[in-house]
């Protein structure tokens, strides 16, 4: 993770920002920030989960990804945050959450922020706040790591999820 141009104002702007976050709401599971590609579209601006009711097929993704509009410039509520720029308290995070390792591709942070939910804390990301994510642009392009994000999904996640459903329900869209 980089800062634009190198400007490390910046970067202490979105760490101050997502703090603040902490201060004003005490019950703060993780906090995240807008995190853009090199091109300037989003990569992350929060993640959502949703059920489709047609089959019940769960999906997680992130918000406005490759959009360069239509985001919110403010402090909302989210399912979860990506670990490509997320806080959490060191305590919370030994206590409730922290990674599991059988994951081998990704989703590990989705579960973090899943457990965190679970167990009555809430997620914010902070829009106002923007970083640049020089990472994972064409991560799904490659068939290779296809196969590990199917892997990690249906092995790891989903189990985890149905584990969890009564308690994350009020945090998932159905469509």
């Amino acid at each position: 993770l980089l800062c634009c141009n190198n400007d490390i104002k910046l970067l202490n702007n979105v760490i101050y920002g997502m703090l603040k976050t902490f201060k004003e709401k005490p019950k703060t599971g993780t906090i995240g920030c807008r995190l853009h590609f090199e091109d300037n579209t989003i990569q992350h601006d929060g993640i959502l989960m949703y059920i489709n009711k047609i089959d019940n097929r769960i999906s997680v993704t992130h918000l406005n990804l490759k959009n360069y509009y239509n985001y919110y410039n403010s402090t909302k509520e989210v399912f979860g945050n990506t670990g490509g720029l997320m806080m959490v308290r060191n305590y919370t995070f030994e206590k409730y959450g922290m990674f599991n390792e059988n994951y081998v591709s990704c989703f590990e942070d989705v579960e973090v922020n899943m457990n965190l939910l679970s167990s009555g804390f809430k997620n914010y990301i902070c829009s106002e706040c923007v970083s640049y994510h020089y990472e994972s642009q064409t991560r799904n392009e490659d068939p290779k790591n296809l196969i590990k994000l199917n892997y990690d999904y249906h092995n790891n996640l989903l189990p985890s999820i149905k584990n969890n459903i009564d308690k994350i329900k009020n945090n998932i869209i159905i469509i």
